[in-house]
């Protein structure tokens, strides 16, 4: 067992440094087409999509976190989601948030900004004529409960107990793990996380409650 454990850590640590050196070259790249007026936006976004991928491998080897700042994930999950539906050609989404000062989550940032990063991404894109996408924090009593939410199509209840399944997807585009990955992260945390929607008729609903 102690030589299984040392050898993943080995391999993880070795896609680790592959990884980064192709972030240095996308992150090189970016530089150059940075001058040119015409790629700038272009050039500024690969360089926040160098700096999340960076952020998710060193996810990978970093020691445990105690404790980490909601406004903060929340910061740059909404930068990256918008970069990403820009990227997907997704038009007239925006983000609204309302956060209660000074919540902590337990766990890694980079774990509770990945969770935050699907539910925004998977709003979004279903939202093919644009919408608003509100992601919202608030203490009470000893848990803290995280919801994010659309006012698109909402989801089909057929389909809502099957959501947070690995390989399940609606979407051609889709792997079918986002959501199981978020469920996985929650409950790692002590947590747990409810998908619903917000009316009969429409907006699709997550709910997250994790201990304060």
């Amino acid at each position: 067992m102690a030589y299984q454990a040392v050898a993943q850590a080995l391999s993880v640590d070795g896609v680790v440094h592959d990884l980064n050196d192709v972030f240095q070259t996308i992150g090189e790249a970016a530089y150059l087409l940075s001058s040119d007026p015409q790629w700038s936006s272009v050039a500024a976004l690969l360089d926040r999509a160098v700096e999340r991928g960076r952020s998710i491998t060193h996810g990978l080897v970093q020691h445990p976190v105690v404790s980490c700042e909601l406004e903060d994930i929340a910061d740059c999950a909404v930068q990256f989601a918008a970069d990403v539906l820009h990227a997907l050609q997704v038009p007239g989404v925006e983000f609204c948030r309302d956060i209660e000062p000074g919540i902590k989550l337990r766990g890694a940032p980079g774990c509770w900004e990945r969770v935050l990063l699907n539910l925004l991404v998977n709003a979004g894109e279903s939202m093919t004529q644009g919408g608003i996408v509100e992601l919202c924090a608030r203490t009470v009593d000893d848990e803290v409960e995280i919801t994010v939410a659309d006012n698109g199509p909402g989801i089909p209840p057929g389909i809502l107990p099957l959501v947070f399944r690995p390989n399940f997807s609606t979407r051609k585009r889709g792997s079918g793990m986002g959501l199981h990955i978020v469920e996985s992260i929650v409950r790692r945390n002590g947590g747990r996380v409810v998908a619903g929607n917000r009316t009969a008729a429409s907006g699709a609903e997550f709910r997250i409650t994790v201990p304060a």
